[in-house]
């Protein structure tokens, strides 16, 4: 029987599943598809994450994330 552990997690990220990880006050780098930084960015604006404390990088042409 495998064990989970902390941090496992299969399906798509969410508000929830963000919330159940981020400390207070958390500062969040991420990086992925297009799609992928565009969902994340959505969530964690929503968690009350400012802008200046989420960090993200393209890995390709650079766009506004709120363009996907």
């Amino acid at each position: 029987m495998k064990m989970k552990r902390v941090g496992d997690h299969q399906g798509r990220i969410n508000e929830n599943l963000l919330a159940s990880y981020l400390p207070p006050q958390a500062r969040c780098y991420f990086v992925g598809p297009h799609g992928f930084m565009s969902l994340v960015n959505q969530e964690l604006e929503r968690l009350g994450i400012p802008a200046s404390k989420r960090h993200f990088e393209h890995f390709g042409p650079a766009e506004a994330l709120s363009a996907a």
